[in-house]
């Protein structure tokens, strides 16, 4: 009697970064969503694939869950395949190590707690990413995390790799959460000491330099998204989330929607911005989100900083500018015209008075009244 051969699930190595992956290249529709049960096995949208960690305890883990479920995996592709292993660079840095299966069910659980305790989704994204880079860099699993481990890892990365505050700060806070959330009550992290923070001043850019820039930029929906963000001092994340209802033309107000810190907040609405809106809404017609990539979809931040980047270009301006130096500007640029500093607060959604207190620093108003005794001398 002929049997059913049973169907064949190919894997074939990826290497992501220093990160070795399996990538599934042939899986039956209807077991895609099993395999996404087992911890470590993930979907990419971008290759459109389930992957996984390129270990033999990961392989091991799916050989035994796949047994008697009539597929078999094709490992072929991995014989010429070596298993990664722990290589120290001469600069002293370690090559990421695949993550065992039980710490990838670990930082599944942490995802799921920041989703549950509604922490914003760039933040989950980024504490998940920080945290799996630790683990990979590190070779530990979770059960493994040590005061030692961390401090090494911390002079490694941050120190020797001379990663910014800013990133090095977030880290900290992503460890200390993740700590709290899977009871590791054996890592002590309470005296962690943070960086000490840089007194640095952003750049802002003259009013003719944002002139300058909108000037360079034709494509209506483009110059629209710069313009707002400008307009309201608004963060990207706050402009590419808002929807058509947010825009309140008979109250002169645009309502930001769960911004950093989930909170709501109201700023005020430009005539010229809702001039310029009017005319992008006739002719492109979004349908749910101010600015879509596609209907129905947010657009992208990196297609924002692009645009930017092309018009900074054109317009001659050649030191480095992001989407944020926008928002640095508008709080400038208010600050020059004395706009209360309490009225700037609220419109910027800052927490604390003294981050909006920087922008009393950055204007140039009442620095260039001051008048140099150098001006006073009879110097010939």
């Amino acid at each position: 009697m002929r049997t059913s051969t049973p169907h064949r699930i190919t894997l074939q190595p990826f290497l992501y970064g220093n990160t070795k992956l399996l990538v599934f290249s042939e899986v039956p529709k209807d077991l895609k969503s099993n395999l996404l049960t087992i911890p470590g096995i993930e979907w990419s949208d971008r290759r459109k694939r389930l992957y996984m960690p390129h270990s033999q305890v990961q392989i091991r883990s799916l050989l035994m869950w796949i047994k008697g479920k009539g597929y078999w995996v094709d490992q072929r592709a991995l014989k010429e395949t070596k298993t990664a292993r722990l290589q120290t660079t001469s600069a002293g840095r370690k090559t990421a190590l695949p993550i065992d299966v039980d710490t990838l069910a670990q930082l599944k659980s942490y995802t799921a707690y920041l989703e549950t305790q509604r922490y914003a989704v760039p933040t989950i994204k980024s504490y998940t990413s920080l945290m799996t880079h630790f683990f990979a860099k590190s070779g530990i699993s979770f059960r493994e995390i040590t005061k030692e481990k961390i401090m090494e890892y911390n002079h490694l990365h941050f120190i020797n790799g001379k990663k910014s505050y800013s990133s090095q700060n977030t880290w900290i806070s992503a460890l200390k959460l993740f700590i709290q959330a899977r009871d590791l009550t054996h890592v002590e992290v309470s005296d962690l000491e943070r960086p000490r923070k840089p007194t640095t001043l952003p750049d802002v850019l003259s009013a003719k330099e944002v002139e300058r820039i909108f000037q360079q930029i034709t494509n209506q929906k483009h110059r629209c998204l710069l313009m707002l963000i400008y307009s309201c001092g608004l963060r990207i994340g706050e402009a590419l989330a808002l929807q058509l209802s947010d825009i309140r033309s008979d109250e002169n107000l645009i309502y930001i929607r769960h911004g950093k810190g989930a909170k709501d907040r109201r700023v005020p609405l430009s005539q010229v911005i809702l001039k310029a809106l009017r005319s992008y809404y006739y002719y492109d017609k979004p349908k749910h989100f101010l600015f879509e990539g596609k209907p129905g979809i947010p657009y992208s931040q990196s297609s924002a900083r692009q645009i930017l980047k092309k018009a900074c270009h054109r317009a001659g301006i050649k030191r480095k500018i992001t989407l944020h130096t926008l928002r640095h500007s508008y709080a400038t640029h208010l600050t020059n015209r004395g706009v209360n500093i309490q009225y700037l607060q609220e419109i910027l959604g800052h927490a604390n008075p003294k981050t909006t207190m920087l922008y009393t620093h950055l204007s140039a108003k009442d620095i260039r009244n001051v008048r140099s005794p150098l001006d006073d001398l009879d110097i010939r």
